[in-house]
């Protein structure tokens, strides 16, 4: 059988809470139990903060290892600041493509983004061993840049990720993208469009079809709407802010929770503070494992994206909107896409991005609704995601492009580039 090599900056590692509901680790454990010897390079610096997970760590690299499996976790730079952090992609890809000659040869590499410099590492690796490349694309950079005012297009750093991110497209065998018309834009990169296979992201629904899991939240005075996940600047969460002063402005009892960590996290917290919005909490990034409780107390979640032009263009796949439609809530879907599976699934209420007043809207409107209304809204989700996005589905399109590319068979001979099961 085959050795396949992940390069993922961001992947958990072996001793992370919840590993097992990763889709890198899903995908990685699929391949195993086929047969294949699977190494992952992954970085010790969180994506959320910026700093060490391990700042004991005293060697470049610090191997965790189970049955064909090795985790490679690679020593990089901390950062705290827009330069740091990209000093710290380019350390990464320098440290993947200097701590490898003591592993298996590979039969194949596969390289996410973001960031791109990981793919690259990837790219570089299969290169240098002849063997073929499959790239996932987590985002399209640096264009999301763009849309975030982050970079300009006279700026050089944009010229330069440009650059690495058409050699990535050329350079694959198989590129995997997580939005529905991703393929777009690689064609438009001036790259091959029939390479690029859909593979959005999964809900692990089976959680939520344990015994013990609430159909609905308990009934009480207020009304929870969570949101789970990253909190950085993508997402515009100071939209969510001012949404619930307009609720707590009416005197709706509205409760906002947030859950997680990023480098927004701090201002938020400051600007409910300085706000006195008593109707929204923060709750420190939990476990996997403990997702399921927090989803299950809530009367409804909220999804929420900055409007971009690449999520306009090409649509978006997010965790936490499969997590929350997998959990059987009702959801406020801000966000200006290519694709909007709430609508389709009649799973909750679609409102423009960046709209803090249709949020609140939107907000009122499930609040007022029967308890009936919310409960059948989340069994529409539940039932749209299971059949659409399952893990089990998806891992399967996944294993099944790599043994396309194993086998040099041509795109779309065991999966079709756009239709998923």
């Amino acid at each position: 059988m085959a050795t396949i090599w992940f390069v993922d900056a961001q992947a958990p590692g072996l001793s992370t809470p919840g590993i097992e509901r990763s889709r890198v680790y899903r995908f990685m454990r699929a391949l195993m139990r086929a047969g294949h010897e699977v190494v992952l390079f992954r970085s010790d610096v969180s994506r959320f903060d910026g700093t060490a997970s391990n700042p004991r760590m005293d060697s470049a690299h610090l191997d965790e290892t189970a049955p064909n499996l090795t985790v490679r976790t690679l020593k990089t730079t901390e950062y705290k600041t827009t330069l740091g952090r990209f000093l710290q992609m380019l350390h990464f890809e320098r440290m993947v493509i200097g701590n490898h000659k003591d592993l298996p040869r590979p039969d194949l590499v596969i390289g996410k983004t973001v960031h791109p410099f990981a793919a690259h590492a990837g790219l570089r690796l299969a290169r240098r061993y002849r063997a073929p490349f499959m790239l996932e694309v987590g985002d399209i950079w640096p264009q999301t840049l763009v849309d975030m005012g982050s970079l300009s297009r006279i700026n050089p750093v944009y010229w330069l990720l440009r650059a690495v991110e058409i050699r990535l497209y050329r350079g694959s065998a198989r590129i995997i993208s997580k939005l529905p018309l991703g393929k777009v834009h690689v064609a438009a990169s001036h790259a091959d469009a029939r390479k690029v296979v859909w593979v959005p992201n999964s809900a692990d629904v089976s959680q939520y079809l344990a015994a013990d899991y609430p159909e609905a939240p308990p009934v009480r005075s207020e009304f929870v709407v969570a949101y789970t996940g990253s909190m950085t600047p993508v997402y515009g969460l100071e939209n969510l802010l001012e949404a619930a002063a307009i609720t707590q402005s009416r005197g709706l009892p509205i409760r906002f929770r947030l859950v997680g960590a990023g480098q927004s996290r701090q201002g938020l917290m400051e600007e409910a503070r300085r706000r006195e919005l008593a109707n929204v909490t923060f709750t420190d990034r939990v476990a996997y494992t403990e997702i399921p409780a927090i989803l299950g107390d809530a009367d409804a979640c909220i999804a929420l994206f900055r409007d971009l032009s690449v999520v306009r263009d090409f649509g978006m796949s997010l965790n936490k909107l499969t997590e929350y439609m997998g959990a059987k809530r009702p959801v406020i879907f801000a966000v200006r896409s290519a694709n909007d599976p709430v609508s389709d699934a009649r799973a909750g209420i679609s409102v423009p991005p960046e709209d803090p007043q249709a949020i609140a809207e939107a907000a009122e409107a499930l609040y007022r609704m029967t308890r009936e209304e919310r409960i059948a809204m989340g069994q529409r989700a539940h039932a749209y995601v299971a059949d659409q996005f399952s893990a089990d589905g998806i891992i399967h399109r996944l294993t099944s492009l790599v043994e396309e590319v194993l086998e040099s068979m041509e795109p779309g001979t065991l999966v079709h580039p756009d239709v998923i099961g």
